[in-house]
């Protein structure tokens, strides 16, 4: 975590993070990594990379990039609906027997996760790079450098 903030500190445009083992990250982890990412100064952008498959909270982490890219052949999965708790709003009091401590950050992992992902159409399920780029989710990185390149090089001639 320390990592990340400093990384954020050191930035000035761009930061880039990149995933690799083990990435089946604890709902409450994913939670506390994606509100530093949130926090972070809003002209710093980030893209996010991952060398390896992604559960649970791990993708989380993954959509928060303002870009990504991953492995060729790379999953992400996403948490099951089942048995847990989903409401209209972001999350609401649950009686504790009703829900564990997990499943109720699961259930907000989901939650965040709807930002960019169907969730309810996906849950349960393991989403390849044709899933996400279908869902319009995976950059070409390559490309956006490419672009990147060339429109600075034009503010130089001008």
């Amino acid at each position: 975590m320390e990592a990340l903030q400093s990384g954020f500190r050191r930035a000035r445009k761009n930061l880039r993070v990149e995933i690799i083992g083990p990435a089946f990250l604890l709902p409450d982890t994913a939670l506390v990594l994606f509100d530093i990412i949130r926090s972070r100064p809003p002209q710093i952008r980030l893209h996010t990379h991952t060398w390896s498959c992604l559960g649970d909270g791990g993708g989380l982490i993954w959509l928060a990039g303002d870009t990504r890219s991953m492995r060729s052949d790379t999953w992400i999965q996403i948490p099951n609906l089942k048995n847990l708790v989903m409401s209209g709003g972001f999350c609401r009091a649950v009686p504790t027997e009703e829900e564990s401590p997990s499943e109720t950050d699961t259930r907000t992992v989901l939650a965040h996760m709807g930002q960019w992902i169907p969730v309810a159409e996906v849950a349960g399920m393991r989403l390849f790079e044709a899933d996400l780029r279908e869902l319009g989710l995976l950059d070409d990185e390559a490309s956006t450098l490419r672009l990147a390149e060339y429109f600075s090089l034009g503010d130089a001639r001008a």
